[in-house]
């Protein structure tokens, strides 16, 4: 975020570059902008919303191409609410008056009303599903019918007698066609649907979509830097930040006291801008790819992420030369090696490599009085070099050990004939991909959670994804082929959706993963943490609480709950 600060400053920042910036003053300037960038886009009509969004050519893939975002819904202009009624009449308003009238299409027929109490939802409207709901009405005939919370869809009008449904698709699962009435109750358009030509910042979280159009307005009391975060690392190709009052509110989200987690330094976009008398390499100076993917600048960093990630800890991009804020001054900050978090704790790792150089050794000592400054020291772990620039990955093992109090994972627990389920260890084939079925099924996720939530509410445990029963090594392959990022990324991803779905997004950091090779298949290793305080399982209208009995999830009734809750917790 630094980096976009300063080049916004700069003026440093044109067309060319992953992020366009617009400053906006007030609600006809706001429209003009969006207009701008909507033309730019190539979407300035009915027919080429059409093509946007993949309705010319039957490509629903194509209805995540781009999104608006705003971190707020209110009926103001740069609300969700204003934004979607303005962009829906701008591309349907021909369908909006047809509908309104109630015209015939036909010799009996005529269009129904909108659906929706407060939606006005029609045909070729873009729209999201804003609550989980299963068991819904949909075509080819589905009993494992699921929809989440979040997923993005196009309406198609079923043209018959029937005036009181309407049949959406999802870009998630374009082979089925879920139905949805008009008038109230759980298969509701009112209840299930909202428009989604700009959706919140908050539910686009866990999405990708090609182009952004993010939209701050300068007056939000619930934005933070981490909403700031999740919305800038929305976009695949490009991001269009209209802001309103310029750096000038930008400047307010980047201070500590507005966020709930540091922010990382990205490099999300091609414009790289330092100070030079930093002389800290760019992005395109990492070279060397760790176990999980993401690029490091060193062997030694390769190394110790490595090392942490056999320990349990799971490291990505993210993890990597995040920002650190100074409690102190303003806009100050470092760049830790790796941030982590373990146990509820955030720590940071340090590795030195050039203590025989003076200017080196003289920084160091200015970076440690900084981070004793700042109150940031007691969890501070660092590492060194041996002579001639050695590194001995033993070395790093025991201050993990030392520091974290976890052991190192070789690769001989993969010994599965010396492993059995158990009260702290399970085996599941999947997280969706129903072998029975050979296709996903969602339901596996909600076995995941339970899974999960038994751990948290016992004493921990080890989840191994990709081993079936019987100890048969499967891989995880299938899964990754359900995902949208078809990766260890993307894997990571549905583990944090899992649980904030289902169990709750505070419960997360109870939740390391690692990826290993055995027998030349990729399965995941998952540790579970015991948790602080009772977790539950919300699913289908229902909340349940589960411990590990056996080597199984077992479900406790309200009683059984609360003498477990009381003896375990207080």
């Amino acid at each position: 975020m630094e980096t976009l600060y300063m080049a916004i400053e700069r003026g440093k920042l044109h067309k060319d570059d992953d992020l366009y910036f617009k400053e906006w003053n007030n609600h006809d300037d706001l429209l003009s902008k969006l207009e701008e960038v909507l033309r730019v886009i190539g979407i300035t009509d009915y027919d080429s919303y059409k093509k946007s969004v993949g309705i010319t050519d039957r490509d629903l893939s194509k209805c995540e191409s781009w999104q608006v975002l705003s971190p707020v819904k209110h009926k103001e202009i740069s609300g969700t609410i204003s934004l979607n009624n303005y962009l829906q009449n701008k591309f349907l308003s021909e369908t909006l008056k047809k509908w309104r009238a109630r015209q015939y299409y036909g010799q009996n027929a005529r269009y129904p009303t909108p659906f929706g109490k407060t939606k006005d939802i029609v045909h070729e409207d873009k729209v999201i599903q804003v609550r989980n709901t299963r068991k819904i009405e949909c075509y080819p005939a589905n009993h494992n019918s699921y929809v989440a919370n979040g997923e993005v869809g196009l309406v198609r009008f079923p043209f018959n007698h029937f005036t009181d449904r309407l049949n959406v698709s999802f870009s998630d699962q374009p082979e089925f066609s879920y139905t949805y009435y008009n008038g109230e109750g759980e298969r509701s358009v009112e209840l299930n649907l909202d428009l989604a030509y700009a959706i919140t910042i908050h539910k686009s979280q866990g999405s990708d979509f090609d182009k952004v159009i993010l939209i701050i307005p300068e007056k939000v009391h619930n934005i933070s830097t981490e909403m700031m975060y999740t919305a800038l690392t929305r976009f695949k190709e490009k991001t269009y930040l209209l802001v309103q009052g310029g750096i000038n509110t930008l400047q307010k989200y980047r201070h500590a006291n507005s966020s709930a987690t540091n922010w990382r330094n990205t490099f999300l976009f091609k414009l790289a801008v330092r100070d030079d008398i930093q002389n800290i390499p760019y992005a395109e100076n990492r070279i060397h790819r760790t176990k999980s993917g993401f690029l490091v600048r060193s062997k030694s960093e390769v190394i110790i992420a490595n090392e942490l990630i056999n320990a349990g800890i799971s490291l990505s991009e993210e993890n990597y030369e995040t920002k650190l804020l100074s409690k102190k001054i303003q806009y100050d900050y470092k760049l830790p090696d790796f941030t982590f978090v373990h146990k509820g704790k955030q720590f940071f790792w340090e590795h030195l490599g050039m203590l025989s150089f003076e200017a080196y050794r003289k920084s160091w000592e200015d970076k440690l009085k900084w981070y004793e400054k700042n109150g940031y020291k007691r969890n501070l772990i660092v590492s060194q070099d041996g002579p001639g620039g050695s590194i001995d990955s033993r070395d790093i093992d025991a201050i993990i050990e030392k520091t974290l109090g976890l052991k190192i994972m070789k690769d001989d627990i993969f010994n599965l004939d010396s492993l059995e389920e158990s009260q702290n260890v399970e085996f599941k084939s999947s997280i969706s991909w129903d072998y029975n079925t050979q296709k996903k099924n969602r339901d596996l996720e909600v076995a995941i959670a339970k899974v999960f939530s038994a751990f948290m509410n016992s004493s921990g445990g080890l989840l191994l994804i990709g081993i079936d029963d019987g100890k048969n090594v499967l891989g995880i392959d299938c899964d990754l082929k359900t995902l949208k990022k078809q990766n260890e990324d993307g894997f990571n991803l549905k583990i944090t959706e899992i649980v904030s779905n289902f169990i709750g997004k505070e419960y997360c950091q109870l939740i390391r993963l690692e990826f290993r090779a055995v027998d030349n298949k990729k399965i995941a290793l998952i540790h579970i943490d015991r948790a602080d305080e009772p977790t539950f399982v919300g699913y289908n209208n229902d909340t349940i609480f589960y411990i590990r009995t056996g080597n199984s999830a077992q479900p406790l009734n309200t009683k059984e709950a609360s003498i477990y809750i009381k003896k375990h917790w207080g």
